[in-house]
């Protein structure tokens, strides 16, 4: 039996999940540098779940915990993430930790970086109406969560996925935050990290190209 330490779900879990949730490891959908994802099954939700784990904390800025809501606070701002519905909290014990997972909605489709690689190999061009929605669907999911105060700090062509619609998902929220001020240039960021019984405050330069990234793969790959 896994041992838990504490157990929260997003309020719509119960309705649309049901009390009982079992997780299973089946198929390991990758790893960064912070983190793996897993897909896991549950009929109760109809589809395949993702459960993200083995936490790094050296190389995330935000605990399991503070991803979970701020992922959540994604969602709420009418972002398209995936929908995060259960936090399950390790058991410490004798000097150690049980795993922390967040479970959350499954994606179908590739990242950017997949789908730009996978259109290169098989020699197909993006037409500029595919390439320009693409290109909007991105503006559009950032320019939402920069109006709700989100800031993903981590945008790039693999934390961007793409449905069979074309439509514009972000992922991986481990190092995203929520600005407490701003000025023309910088934003000063809340973390989850204690310091002499006070949160510590980061102060970072805006930088979210992911536009300009996206852009220049398409143009030096010749992919529309």
């Amino acid at each position: 039996m896994y041992e838990v330490g504490a157990l929260r779900v997003t309020k719509d879990f119960e309705q649309e999940a049901g009390p009982e949730f079992s997780k299973k490891q089946q198929e390991n959908l990758g790893k960064g540098k912070a983190a793996e994802v897993w897909f896991s099954d549950h009929p109760a939700f109809g589809t395949k779940l993702c459960a993200k784990t083995n936490y790094n904390s050296e190389a995330s800025v935000n605990s399991p915990g503070r991803e979970f809501d701020l992922q959540q606070e994604y969602y709420e701002a009418g972002v398209r993430v995936p929908k995060v519905w259960m936090l399950i909290e390790g058991k410490e014990g004798n000097g150690q930790k049980t795993q922390d997972f967040i479970i959350m909605e499954t994606i179908n489709g590739p990242n950017l970086k997949e789908l730009l690689d996978q259109r290169e190999q098989e020699g197909k061009k993006f037409t500029e109406e595919e390439y320009q929605k693409i290109k909007d669907g991105i503006k559009q999911q950032i320019d939402l969560a920069h109006q709700a105060g989100l800031y993903h700090r981590d945008l790039h062509l693999e934390n961007i996925m793409v449905n069979d619609e074309l439509n514009v998902y972000l992922i991986d929220f481990g190092d995203a935050t929520s600005a407490l001020a701003s000025s023309e240039d910088f934003e000063i960021y809340r973390t989850d990290t204690i310091r002499k019984g006070k949160p510590v405050q980061l102060v970072f330069p805006k930088d979210e190209n992911i536009l300009g990234e996206f852009t220049r793969e398409v143009n030096e790959r010749k992919l529309v």
